[in-house]
C-alpha cells in the first residue's frame, strides 16, 4: 500500500513535465537521454496534498476515532448504572471525557521516546504506514488540543454532579 502511495507520487513529481505557471499549460520534456516522453495530465491540488499527507491523515483519523471510541464505551457504560438516575448526563459525559484524557496522557509521551521511534523507524513494514518523521508535530497536535478540552469538560462536568448531589436533598 506505501508502495502504491509512493509509486503514484513519484510520478506526481517527476521532472519530465513542466506546467507552465502563468498559462498552466503542460509541455513535453526530453529525458536525459533524450527519448521523448508523453505529456501527463496534471494533478489536483487535492490529489496531491491526499498523496503527500494521507499517512498524517490516518493517524489523526485513527487517534481520533480511537477518543470517539473510548468516550462513548464509557457514555454508555455509565449511563446505564444507577447513578445516571440522579445526575443525568452529567455523569456518563464526564466519565467519557475522563477516559479520552487518559489516552491522550499516554499518547503525549510516546512521540518524544526517542529509543522507541528509532526501534519502529527500522521496522519497514510500520515505518511505510505510520509517520515517524512528523513525531514531534503529532506531540504538539495532541498535547495542545485534546488534553485541554477532555480536561475542561471532565473538570466542569464534575463540578456541575457535585452541585447537582448538594441541591438533592433540597428538591426533596
Amino acid at each position: 500500500m506505501g508502495s502504491l502511495f509512493k509509486a503514484s507520487l513519484s510520478k506526481a513529481h517527476s521532472p519530465m513535465k513542466q506546467v507552465s505557471a502563468t498559462t498552466g499549460s503542460t509541455q513535453n520534456v526530453h529525458s536525459s537521454s533524450g527519448d521523448f516522453c508523453e505529456e501527463q495530465e496534471p494533478m489536483s491540488r487535492t490529489e496531491v496534498l491526499f498523496r503527500t499527507y494521507w499517512r498524517r491523515a490516518w493517524v489523526v483519523l485513527l487517534w481520533f476515532l480511537a477518543c470517539l471510541g473510548l468516550f462513548v464505551w464509557k457514555f454508555v457504560q455509565y449511563s446505564h448504572r444507577s447513578g445516571f438516575e440522579v445526575m443525568g448526563y452529567c455523569l456518563p459525559t464526564a466519565k467519557g471525557a475522563a477516559e479520552t484524557l487518559k489516552l491522550n496522557m499516554a499518547l503525549v509521551l510516546l512521540p518524544v521516546c526517542r529509543n522507541t521511534i528509532t526501534w519502529l523507524r527500522k521496522h519497514r513494514p510500520i515505518n511505510s504506514v505510520i509517520p515517524f518523521n512528523d513525531n514531534i508535530n503529532f506531540h504538539k497536535v495532541n498535547f495542545s488540543n485534546s488534553p485541554l478540552v477532555s480536561c475542561k469538560l471532565f473538570i466542569l462536568l464534575k463540578a456541575y454532579s457535585y452541585y447537582t448531589l448538594i441541591n438533592i436533598d433540597k428538591q426533596h
